[in-house]
C-alpha cells in the first residue's frame, strides 16, 4: 500500500524507528536503485541509503513542507551518494576502462532488439560518458519520476537551470549511447568503422571523438545506431526495479535505540537551509571521478536505470521525422555549426536567464546538408535563443559545444575520380573542384528570426544564397530576417549557389513562440496574503506553471495558480511570481505588499438609567506597540470620548447604538459596535388597608414616563398573587404579612417595593337564654372566631353572680328585667362582648 508523503512525515516524527520502517518500505527500492546510478558500487550505494534514511528519521522536523518530503529525500540521497564518492576516492576514468567499456557492448547485432537486462548494461555504460554534472542530472530525473521542480529542489538549483542542464544531458546522453553501441560492433558492419577503431594503439577519448565523427558521415553507421536506439526504448519498456539488499534493513531495524542515535548524529552534522529545510546541495566529485566499467557491470547485474518514457525524452524526441532522420542534437542555446575546417564568427559572450530578452525564441533546429546536389548530409538538431544585447549578427548564446552539420559526399566528374569526404571530388581531367558547403545560425526573439550564414564554406566566387522560412516567406542575402505571424514549428531552408553552378541546401527546423505574461493580484489580511494569477497569459495558449516567491530568497515556496502565505511580522514584503509555458518560456513579475498585524475590537457595556458604562480592555493586536480608542455614542460617525473605558448619559430613554474603532502603533484599525438599552427606572409605591384578615393595596403612587404594569405578591412566595394598580387579599391567618409589589415600564425596566400589614382576627360573641320559673341558663355555643382559634367565656349576671364556660345557670329569686353580658376572649387576646337582657315573670 502506497502511503502519501504527508503520512509518511507525520509517522516519521511521532514513531521515530517504527515511522522510518515505513519510509524504507516505500522508498528504499528507488533509493538504493538511484544510489546505484550515481555511485555505480552496491556497497557505496547501500552505505549512502542507510545515512540517508537515518539522516531524513533525524532532521525530519527541518522539512517545513511536509508535501515536498519525496524530493527532500531524495536531496539528502544524492548528497550523501556524492559524498562516498569523495570519501572513497573513486578512480579515473582510463584509457584501461575504455577497453572494458568497449567490451560492454560487444558483437551487438544492432539489427536486432536488445534484451532488457543487454539494455541496462548499456545505458549504464553510455551514463559512465558522461560528466559528473550532467550524469548527476540524468540520474535523478530520469529515474525517481521527479517533475523539474521536484528536480530543481532535490540537486538545489532553479527549474530554469535545471532545464537547461537536462538538455545539455540528454544531448551528451544521445552521442554516448550511439558511442558504445557502435564501439560494441566493433566494426562488424562498417569496415571503415573497423578502420577508425583499429586506427588508434590504445583506446581512449580519442577512440570515442573519432566514432561519433564517423557515425555522423556514415548513413549506415548513423541508420543502425538510431535503429538500435529504437530497440533500447523498446527493451526498457519496463522498468527494472532495484531491489534494496537485506542487509540494509537488518542495518537500520535490528537494534532501534542505536539506530536513533546514529540519526540524531549525523543530522547533526549536516547542513539544512533554513527557509525550506532542504539540506545545502553538495557538489559533485570532479570529471576525473567515474565509475569504472567494471563497476558497471555490476551495477547492471544488480539494477535497471531507464524507463520507456525517460528513454524516448532522452533519445527519441532528439531525432527527425522518421527513424532514419534521427540526428545528435545542438545542446540549448547554441548556434548551429559551421562544417569542419570553415572560418566562423566567434561565437557573442554567454548570458544569464535573466539578462535574455522578454519575449525568447525557442527554435529546435534540424539541419540537412548536401553538396553538389549528390550526397544527404547529416541533420541536426538545436535551440536557437534570443541574441544578447550588443552581440554580433549571425551569433547566439550557447551551453555547450556544437556539434557541427555533416558535410556532403558527392560523385566525381568525369574520368572516373571519386568523391572526397568534402563533396568535391576531381573532375576527369584531374582540376579541383571548389568547395561549397552551406550552413548557417538562427537568432531572434519572440516572433522574430535571424538567419546568418557567415559560416557557409565557399571557396568559389559569385556565391548567391535564397532563403525560405516555411510559411510561404523568403529572402535573400547572407545576413536576414524575417517576421513569422503565427506561432508553432517552421522549417528554414537556406540554398547556397556559386558561380560554377554548385549548389549546397542545409535546413532549420525552428520553432518560435511568444513568452508567457506574468500578473497577479494580491488579497491581504493581516499578516496573511492570498495570491491570484490568473489573470496571467500565453499568447500561443499553452499550459502555465507558477512559482511563488514569498521571502524574495529565490526558493519557491509554492506552486499553482493561487497561494497562500503568512508571514512572521508586519512590514513591506516582496512577492515574485514566475510563470512558464511548455517550452520553457517565461515571465516574472514582482510586487510589494505592506503588511500590518490584525486588530481585534471588543467591548462591554452596562447602563444605569440614562448613563452607560463601557470597557475596551479584550480589545487586542499583534502589534506590541500602545492601542488607542475612540467611541461613537451618537451614531454620527464623530468620536465622542476616548480611552480604553468611558462614560456617556442619554438625554432620551431607547436601544442606542454604541461604536469603539481600535487603532494600533502602524495605524491598523478594527471597528466593532453593540446595542445597549438605557432608560430611566419606574419607582414603585403602594398604600394598604387591612380589615380583618382582608388587606386592600393601591399603586396609584407608582410613577414612570411610560405606562406601567403590576404584580402583587401577598405570600412572599415569589409568585403573583394579583395585578392591576389596585387589589385586595383575604388571609387565613393573623400575624405580620409582607406585600410586594413589582413595577414594569415599557421598555423591560422593574422596581420592586415591599410593605408588612399586622393581620388579626376578632372573636364574635354570641349566647342565647333559657328562663324556667326563675332559672335563667344561657349557652354561647354560637360565638365564633374567624381562623377558628379557642376561645373562653366570661359571664355576667346582673344582681347576680359571675360565671364561665360556654353555658352558665342563675335563678332570680324576685322577678324584674336583667342583663346578661358575655366576653369571649380568643387566644391572640382578642375580645369581643355581648349583653342582652332576660325578663323573669
Amino acid at each position: 500500500m502506497v502511503v502519501a508523503d504527508v503520512e509518511l512525515v507525520d509517522r516519521l516524527r511521532t514513531h521515530g524507528p517504527e515511522g522510518l520502517r515505513d519510509v524504507y518500505d516505500q522508498y528504499s527500492s528507488r533509493l538504493f536503485g538511484y544510489a546505484m546510478s550515481v555511485t555505480h558500487d552496491p556497497a557505496m550505494a547501500e552505505d549512502a541509503v542507510q545515512d540517508s534514511l537515518l539522516i531524513a528519521m533525524g532532521a525530519i522536523d527541518k522539512l517545513r513542507e511536509p508535501s515536498r518530503f519525496r524530493s527532500w529525500l531524495f536531496s539528502i540521497t544524492r548528497n550523501e551518494c556524492l559524498r562516498q564518492l569523495r570519501h572513497r576516492g573513486r578512480m579515473a576514468f582510463s584509457e584501461q576502462s575504455e577497453r572494458e567499456l568497449e567490451q560492454l557492448a560487444d558483437e551487438v547485432d544492432l539489427d536486432k532488439n536488445l534484451d532488457q537486462e543487454h539494455a541496462a548494461q548499456l545505458v549504464q555504460a553510455a551514463l559512465a560518458m558522461l560528466s559528473p554534472a550532467d550524469r548527476d542530472t540524468m540520474s535523478i530525473a530520469i529515474q525517481n519520476d521527479l517533475d523539474s521542480a521536484a528536480t530543481a529542489e532535490a540537486l538545489g538549483m532553479s527549474a530554469n537551470h535545471v532545464h537547461a542542464r537536462m538538455s545539455r544531458a540528454r544531448a551528451a546522453m544521445a552521442d554516448a549511447v550511439r558511442v558504445v553501441m557502435l564501439l560494441g560492433t566493433n566494426g562488424k558492419y562498417c569496415p571503415e568503422l573497423r578502420r577508425t577503431i583499429e586506427r588508434t594503439h590504445e583506446p581512449g577519448p580519442l577512440t570515442r571523438k573519432r566514432v561519433l565523427r564517423h557515425r555522423r558521415q556514415c548513413d549506415d553507421c548513423e541508420r543502425r545506431s538510431n535503429k538500435a536506439v529504437l530497440s533500447l526504448a523498446s527493451a526498457l519498456a519496463v522498468p527494472i526495479v532495484a531491489a534494496a539488499p537485506s542487509s540494509l534493513s537488518d542495518r537500520l531495524f535490528s537494534h532501534p535505540q542505536e539506530t536513533q542515535a546514529q540519526a540524531a548524529a549525523l543530522a547533526a552534522e549536516r547542513e539544512f537551509r533554513p527557509s525550506d529545510g532542504f539540506p545545502v546541495p553538495v557538489s559533485p566529485p570532479g570529471a576525473g571521478l567515474l565509475a569504472t566499467p567494471t563497476a558497471l557491470i555490476a551495477a547492471a547485474s544488480v539494477v535497471g536505470v531507464i524507463a520507456l518514457g525517460a528513454v524516448i525524452a532522452a533519445f527519441v524526441l532528439l531525432g527527425g521525422d522518421s527513424q532514419d532522420d534521427l540526428a545528435p542534437p545542438v545542446s540549448a542555446g547554441s548556434a548551429s555549426p559551421a562544417p569542419t575546417g570553415s572560418t566562423s564568427p566567434s561565437p557573442a559572450p554567454s548570458r544569464s536567464a535573466g539578462d535574455r530578452p522578454r519575449e525568447a525564441v525557442v527554435a529546435a533546429a534540424r539541419q540537412e546538408s548536401s553538396n553538389g546536389g549528390a550526397g544527404a548530409g547529416a541533420g541536426s538538431d538545436a535551440v536557437v535563443s534570443g541574441l544578447p544585447a550588443g552581440a554580433a549578427p549571425g551569433s547566439s548564446t550557447s551551453d555547450s559545444g556544437s556539434v557541427g552539420g555533416g558535410s556532403g559526399r558527392g560523385s566525381g566528374g568525369s574520368g572516373g575520380a571519386g568523391g572526397n569526404s568534402n563533396g568535391g571530388g576531381n573532375d576527369g581531367g584531374g582540376r579541383d573542384r571548389t568547395v561549397l558547403e552551406a550552413a548557417f545560425t538562427v537568432a531572434g526573439s519572440g516572433m522574430i528570426v535571424r538567419v546568418d550564414a557567415s559560416g557557409t564554406r565557399a571557396t568559389g566566387t559569385g556565391v548567391e544564397y535564397s532563403w525560405r522560412f516555411g510559411d510561404g516567406g523568403r529572402g535573400s542575402g547572407k545576413r536576414t530576417r524575417h517576421t513569422y505571424r503565427e506561432s508553432g514549428t517552421h522549417r528554414i531552408t537556406l540554398t547556397v549557389t556559386d558561380a560554377e553552378g554548385q549548389r549546397s541546401r542545409t535546413r532549420h527546423r525552428v520553432t518560435v513562440n511568444s513568452p508567457p505574461v506574468a500578473v497577479f493580484t494580491v488579497a491581504t489580511a493581516g499578516l496573511r496574503v492570498t495570491v491570484d494569477a490568473s489573470d496571467s497569459i500565453d499568447p500561443t495558449g499553452d499550459a502555465l506553471e507558477y512559482a511563488w516567491d514569498f521571502t524574495g530568497d529565490g526558493v519557491t515556496d509554492a506552486r499553482g495558480v493561487t497561494a497562500t502565505h503568512g508571514y512572521g511580522r508586519p512590514g513591506s514584503h516582496t512577492i515574485s511570481l514566475l510563470v512558464a509555458d511548455v517550452l520553457g518560456a517565461s515571465d516574472t513579475s514582482t510586487q510589494t505588499v505592506s503588511l500590518n498585524s490584525a486588530v481585534s475590537a471588543s467591548f462591554t457595556s452596562s447602563a444605569n438609567g440614562l448613563s452607560v458604562s463601557v470597557d475596551a480592555s479584550a480589545s487586542s493586536s499583534n502589534d506590541s506597540g500602545p492601542l488607542s480608542y475612540s467611541w461613537d455614542f451618537t451614531g454620527d460617525g464623530a468620536g465622542d470620548a476616548t480611552g480604553v473605558t468611558a462614560t456617556h448619559t442619554y438625554q432620551t430613554q431607547g436601544t442606542k447604538t454604541i461604536a469603539l474603532t481600535v487603532t494600533d502603533a502602524l495605524g491598523a484599525s478594527a471597528t466593532t459596535s453593540a446595542s445597549v438599552v438605557v432608560n430611566d427606572d419606574p419607582v414603585a409605591s403602594f398604600t394598604t388597608s387591612v380589615a380583618g384578615p382582608v388587606v386592600s393595596v393601591d399603586a396609584s403612587a407608582s410613577s414612570d414616563s411610560s405606562p406601567l404594569t403590576y404584580a402583587w405578591d401577598f405570600t412572599g412566595d415569589g409568585v403573583t398573587d394579583a395585578t392591576g394598580v389596585t387589589a385586595s387579599h383575604t388571609y387565613t391567618s393573623s400575624g405580620n404579612k409582607t406585600i410586594e409589589l413589582t413595577v414594569t415600564d415599557a421598555l423591560g425596566r422593574t422596581d420592586s417595593t415591599t410593605r408588612t400589614v399586622s393581620i388579626s382576627g376578632t372573636p364574635t360573641a354570641a349566647f342565647t337564654i333559657f328562663e324556667t320559673g326563675g332559672v335563667v341558663d344561657v349557652d354561647a355555643s354560637s360565638s365564633t372566631d374567624p381562623f377558628g382559634l379557642a376561645l373562653t367565656y366570661d359571664w355576667t349576671f346582673e344582681s347576680g353572680p359571675t360565671a364561665t364556660g360556654v353555658t352558665a345557670s342563675h335563678f332570680y329569686t324576685l322577678p324584674g328585667t336583667y342583663a346578661i353580658t358575655l366576653v369571649v376572649t380568643n387566644t391572640d387576646g382578642l375580645t369581643d362582648t355581648l349583653t342582652q337582657s332576660v325578663t323573669v315573670p
